[in-house]
């Protein structure tokens, strides 16, 4: 069957998505409980300051950098709750439009189609768009890294690997337990480097993961100077505990 060609542009066939979104949020701004809200300003605006925590005794690293750095241009220009709100809707949206253009390249476009529909219409996910956390930011990412993931492997593309790398990057420094993901899969394929001869998707595998370290890197590195401990991603509630199991 052929497919119409209007259909063909993904950011246009998901459009009236990102309308819906907007409006979503200006409604319900108000509605919304607080949450972690407050704590992510307050680290954007540690940020364009200088710093990220407070030095010890009083270290705070409860959260990882990635949405602290997407806000600091809107903390910079003060610019209202309702223009980052919008940005989530945008994000999420593109979340849509991101896992469609990876499953069409998988299966059937009605199939690609019915499963980003769901995915749109799953309204327990609304609320988050309308306060200011990172599910939008890290739904964009998880949906763009997989566009990007199947780029690079069924095309074996440099460029793709690079910024798969990148958004996996991106993504540890916003959710911080992907980093010990990171950290597991790059021993494990190194491993498997060492005990059998490696093929062109392994070292992919390999580079993608050494890139997304590299990335992590100068948080690692700032965590490292403020607490003395290697690869400490944050001290918030089992994070911490974690830690301290691992004597890191």
């Amino acid at each position: 069957m052929r497919i119409p060609k209007l259909t063909q542009n993904s950011y246009l066939l998901f459009a009236p998505f990102l309308i819906i979104f907007i409006v979503f949020v200006i409604v319900f701004r108000g509605r919304i409980t607080e949450g972690d809200q407050m704590g992510y300003l307050f680290f954007a605006n540690n940020l364009l300051h200088g710093f990220y925590s407070p030095p010890a005794p009083d270290i705070n690293l409860w959260w990882g950098p990635g949405y602290p750095i997407l806000l600091m241009p809107f903390v910079f220009f003060k610019v209202p709750q309702a223009g980052i709100l919008i940005l989530n809707a945008v994000l999420q949206y593109l979340s849509i439009v991101f896992l469609f253009k990876a499953l069409v390249k998988m299966i059937p476009f009605s199939k690609a189609m019915i499963f980003s529909l769901f995915w749109a219409l799953c309204y327990s996910s609304y609320n988050y768009m309308a306060s200011i956390v990172t599910e939008s930011l890290t739904v964009f990412l998880l949906s763009l890294l997989i566009y990007s993931l199947v780029m690079t492997f069924t095309r074996n593309s440099n460029k793709y690997m690079v910024l798969s790398g990148f958004i996996l990057g991106y993504l540890a420094l916003t959710k911080v337990i992907f980093g010990y993901v990171i950290l597991v899969m790059l021993l494990f394929y190194v491993l498997m480097w060492i005990i059998q001869k490696t093929t062109p998707q392994s070292r992919r595998s390999v580079i993608l993961l050494v890139i997304a370290m590299l990335v992590t890197s100068p948080y690692l590195i700032y965590t490292f100077q403020l607490t003395g401990r290697i690869f400490y991603w944050g001290n918030s509630g089992g994070m911490s505990l974690i830690l301290d199991e691992l004597s890191l």
